[in-house]
This record gives C-alpha cells, structure tokens and sequence, in this order.
C-alpha cells in the first residue's frame, strides 16, 4: 500500500551545484583571428557571431555605429539588397545584426550543408558593401517614425534621461536621441566608419555540431587577409554625468509614471561582483524577489519591478525599473528606499537566502545548456579575457555567501541617497 504524502510539508532541496561545460576550444585563423568554438548539440545546424570594433564607443557621431551596422546587409558591389535577402532565404539562413555597447555583431544560423554558399554572401557584406543612399533614406525614415512612437513611452523616455544623467549628453551611452538626428547627411560618415571598423572580425564565436570543414571554409573567407585589430582606446570616452541627482518631466495624456533609480557600477571583472549580483538577486532579480514581493504582489502598484546591474567592458551600471499609476508615484519611491535600507540594516533570513542561492545556482547551470546558451556564455567570458575558472568561483561564491556579506555589501553599494531617480509621468 502506498503511503500517504505529507502535503503540508516541502520536499527538502537536495542542489547539484557541479558544473558541466561543453566541448570547447579556442585558436586563431591563418591570419590570427581568434575563434572560439563550442561543438555541441544534435542538429546539423551552426550558429556563427561574427564580432566588430564598431560599436556606439567607437562611432564618431550619434547614430553613425547603428545605422552602419543596418545599413551593411542592404546591397553590395555585386548583389542588390533584394537579391541579398532572396539568397539568404533560399538557403533558410537567419541573419541577425546588432550594434552594442562595444562590438557590432552579425550572427547566422545556418545549415552545415549550406554554409560553403553562404560564407561567400556573407563575406560581400563585411567587406563589399554598397550602402545605398536609397537603402539609408528608407531606414532612416522606419528609424524616426519608430523613435516618435518611443518618445511617447514614458518608460523609453525615463531609460533616456537616465542614461543621459550618467554618463553625459557627449558620451555614446548618454546621448539623447531626437528625431533631427536621424539625417541622410551622415552617409559620408557609415562610410567611413565602414572602412575603419569593418576591416575584418575581432573574432569569431561558432557553435553547434562543428565539421571537419568548418573551419576551412571561415579560413577560407575570412582567414587570408592581414588581420588588423581595430584599436580599442578605454580612455576614449569618460563618464561625464550631471550633479542633477533628481529629475522629473512629463508626457502629455501619460496615465503612468516610468521610475529608474540606480548609478554608475563597476563590471564583472571587479572583485565585488558575485557579491553584487546576489545582492541584486534578492532586491530584484527574480519573480521573487522583494521589490516584487512588496511593491506587485502587496501593495499592487505595478505589474512588474526590477533591478538588474550591467556589466561593460568599461564599469557598467545598476538599475530599478518601473511603471506604476500616477497616484502610486510618491508611495512607490517609499517602498524602494525601505528596501533598499532593509537590505543595509536587517540580516536576510536562511530560507530567503537558500531559495536565492537554488535559483542562481540553476541559473548559471542554464547558461551552459546547449551549444548556443553556452557559446554565448563563454563568449562574454571571452570579451573579458576570463576562462572557465570564474564561473566555478561564482558558483562558489553563490554558495558560501552568508548573511552578514549581504548586509555588509548592501551598506556599502545600495545608499538611495548617492542614485539618479528619474521619474517620467
């Protein structure tokens, strides 16, 4: 006979916390392009990131790094952009591109028994491409109706003036955007931001189930030319931020207020970063956490509230984001600073801690599930010139953390006073 389950008590919580990475290796082109890759998983499928200099640090005027980066794939000296995107499809290829922070990227997922066709596409658009003064005109004119619908958005609008009283009206990551920039003048300069930035990949990220052939064939393309690092300058560009540590404006028929409060912050490499990344955990990194936990599931101001903390190449940054109803505002930016002072003054408890320290636990372990979950993670270890090793010691740390650390970081790093809030309404 079957016994009866207890169903008022909790099945205890017995954690793998081991690591388990992929097969991986990293080496360098003919030509010394570093490569990394993560040969892993059961489709006949790669994904392939190849990684620019040519992100907002390096862009010479507003815009000029994005429209760039958009601007590539829309025609080359031999194929019209139609054509372009005809022969990507035929060969079912997804191509996406992106200008970050730092790097402009274009990855291509794409089956192994195309690749030798596709290489040879892709290539044209690194190196060969046209960028059409009519191509431009049709993206700059999509750019600015999108930015007139954005600027409406209280919460695009907080992320703005945030960013803006960071860094600065001059710094790549704190320009405001307004509809005026987006002008077909800049043309003279996508092209020479071409020329300079898109000499040949910094590197090259594949993942999936890697042949033989692979390897050759990017060799091929990409691996013959001199390769010329484009020189990354981490004085180029210094924080400038306003001493405006409160900001407040509106937007006509707005029935919601957008609240970011938070500051500059140092980047993964620094050596509070674990400790930061709990501490975040626990004040808005999850569904659980407090700030959601009282500000949605108590009080019911918001759908949503979050923090997070971004890691840069150069600092990075911490935030707490949310939109709550007009008559919510005050009340709202109450709750946060009580959070934020009882993360200072109280000692978390061990089932609050536990249940953090199980959810970041599986977290890290997610991000080596499957050849593209983990190609991305070892790739961002890869930017920072870290290895496998610090993943291990996070894991550690997110287990050997303890109460007293948590209180001590949150005293040190978590004072509402010294924090930007923004408030759009």
């Amino acid at each position: 006979m079957i016994g009866s389950i207890d169903r008022k008590t909790a099945p205890s919580l017995d954690f793998d916390n081991t690591l388990s990475f992929p097969d991986f290796k990293r080496g360098k082109l003919n030509n010394g392009i570093p490569y990394l890759i993560v040969n892993d998983g059961e489709q006949d499928l790669v994904k392939i990131n190849f990684i620019f200099n040519a992100g907002k640090w390096f862009e010479p005027k507003k815009l000029v790094g994005k429209l760039c980066n958009k601007l590539m794939r829309e025609g080359s000296n031999d194929h019209t952009s139609a054509e372009l995107a005809e022969k990507l499809d035929f060969y079912g290829v997804t191509l996406r591109n992106q200008c970050k922070a730092f790097t402009s990227v274009y990855s291509v997922y794409v089956l192994n028994k195309h690749l030798a066709s596709v290489l040879p596409l892709l290539e044209e658009i690194f190196f060969n491409a046209s960028l059409p003064e009519e191509e431009l005109s049709i993206i700059l004119l999509k750019e600015k109706q999108r930015l007139k619908v954005q600027l409406q958005r209280n919460d695009f609008v907080s992320s703005q003036e945030f960013f803006k009283h960071m860094y600065g009206d001059h710094h790549p990551f704190g320009y405001r955007l307004d509809i005026e920039d987006h002008k077909i003048d800049l043309l003279p300069d996508i092209k020479s931001f071409y020329s300079s930035n898109y000499i040949n990949p910094e590197k090259i990220c594949i993942a999936g189930k890697i042949k033989d052939v692979t390897l050759n064939l990017l060799d091929k393309h990409f691996g013959q030319n001199t390769f010329k690092s484009v020189v990354y300058d981490k004085d180029r560009h210094k924080p400038n931020g306003t001493s405006e540590l409160e900001h407040r404006t509106s937007i006509d028929n707005s029935v919601q207020s957008a609240i970011r409060i938070g500051g500059l912050l140092f980047n993964k490499t620094h050596p509070d970063y674990f400790d930061f990344k709990i501490v975040n955990t626990i004040l808005g990194g999850y569904f659980g956490s407090r700030l959601m936990s009282n500000i949605r599931e108590e009080k019911g101001y918001t759908y949503g509230i979050y923090s997070s903390c971004t890691s840069l190449l150069e600092g990075g940054y911490f935030s707490i984001a949310t939109e709550v109803g007009h008559k919510y505002t005050e009340d709202t930016l109450k709750e946060i600073s009580f959070e934020l002072k009882r993360l200072q003054t109280e000692l978390i408890s061990d089932e609050e801690l536990n249940t953090v320290k199980n959810y970041m636990s599986s977290k890290i372990q997610g991000s080596l599930d499957g050849p593209f979950h983990s190609s991305a993670t070892l790739n961002d270890l890869w930017m920072y010139d870290l290895d496998n090793q610090y993943l291990k010691d996070y894991m550690d740390r997110v287990n050997d953390i303890n109460a007293e650390d948590i209180r001590h970081l949150a005293q040190k790093y978590l004072n509402i006073k010294d924090m930007y809030k923004i408030i759009v309404s």
